[in-house]
C-alpha cells in the first residue's frame, strides 16, 4: 500500500548537478507527496550523460562515494520488506555540469 497521492513504483527522471543534492530534495519539485523512505531504490545514470555520477552521502565527491556511474549503469539498493532507505540521505553529484538521472522508487 502506497502513501495517499504517491504512485508504486515511482518512475522519474532529475537532474543532478556538479553540486550535491539529495535525491529527497530533487523529486519533491516533481513529486510533493513521494515518502522520504522507501524499501527500493534504483539510479540509473541516462544512456546520454556524459562524465560520472556519483552516488554517496552529504560529504559524496568522484574521491568519496559508495558508487561511481558511467552513461547507462544503474545502481539498486534493497531494504528487506522494509521502509529503511532514507532518500533524504543519498546525495547525487555528477562530474559533468548536470546529467539526467532516471530513477524507479518502490515505498510499501
Amino acid at each position: 500500500m502506497s502513501l495517499a497521492g504517491q504512485r508504486t513504483p515511482e518512475l522519474l527522471s532529475v537532474t543532478a548537478t556538479n553540486s550535491a543534492q539529495s535525491i529527497f530534495s530533487l523529486i519533491q519539485t516533481l513529486r510533493p507527496n513521494t515518502s522520504k523512505r522507501a524499501c527500493f531504490l534504483q539510479v540509473q545514470f541516462d544512456i546520454a550523460g556524459t562524465g560520472n555520477l556519483y552516488i554517496g552521502n552529504s560529504d559524496v565527491a568522484a574521491n568519496n562515494c559508495g558508487a561511481n556511474l558511467v552513461a547507462s549503469q544503474a545502481n539498486q539498493q534493497f531494504a528487506s520488506d522494509s521502509n529503511l532507505i532514507l532518500l533524504d540521505e543519498i546525495y547525487l553529484l555528477t562530474s559533468a555540469a548536470s546529467g539526467q538521472v532516471n530513477l524507479v522508487i518502490l515505498c510499501r
